[in-house]
């Protein structure tokens, strides 16, 4: 929820772990799945540069897909909006988590890991772990829907249906919002009854 809202995490949230093992990868595979496909990005982005959809600035599209993932933003580096899009795309913790070299230190809390398997330690709490798989998996989610939104925009074709999506989308809002307000995380709004 806080990933959802555009809400840091409290300095105080602490989480401990009953079996890291389940979660250890996920970043990693969210990750591949990400990097692979925000070609779509690209292409877009090569049409907003006044290109084919297929001509990056230097390659082709097919070069672009043979590139290393982690450097796969940088083809829209002047574009803020694909940039704040793709914010969630840690090269480091990915392949971290990737090749085992993440460890759960002896407090519960926290995740020592050292780059490239040999560089030097680093430090993440395990809560900003669960951070950063959450807004990467709301990232893909995002990727899905810029998809979804293009094949009913440029084929014409009616993916998914939305009766009263606006309103949906409200409703959970003021859920989330009044969750955070009884959870002490947020200050109640006074025009709200």
């Amino acid at each position: 929820m806080f990933v959802r809202l555009g809400e840091p995490l409290p300095e105080h949230l602490k989480t401990t772990s009953t079996d890291f093992m389940k979660v250890q990868r996920f970043y990693a595979d969210a990750y591949e799945f990400f990097a692979g496909n925000v070609a779509m990005l690209a292409c877009i982005n090569n049409i907003r540069s006044g290109r084919k959809f297929d001509q990056l600035a230097n390659i082709s599209l097919s070069k672009y897909l043979e590139t290393n993932k982690a450097t796969r933003r940088d083809t829209f580096s002047a574009c803020p909006q694909f940039m704040a899009a793709t914010s969630e795309f840690d090269n480091d913790i990915r392949n971290a988590s990737f090749h085992n070299w993440f460890f759960l230190a002896s407090d519960n809390e926290t995740i020592e890991f050292r780059p490239g398997g040999t560089g030097r330690l680093q430090t993440i709490k395990y809560v900003d772990y669960l951070w950063k798989c959450v807004k990467l998996f709301e990232q893909i989610n995002d990727l899905l829907m810029v998809s979804v939104l293009f094949e009913e925009a440029v084929c014409e074709n009616t993916v998914v249906q939305y009766p009263d999506w606006m309103g949906a989308q409200k409703r959970r809002s003021e859920r989330e919002s009044l969750f955070l307000v009884s959870a002490g995380f947020r200050e109640r709004d006074p025009m709200r009854r």
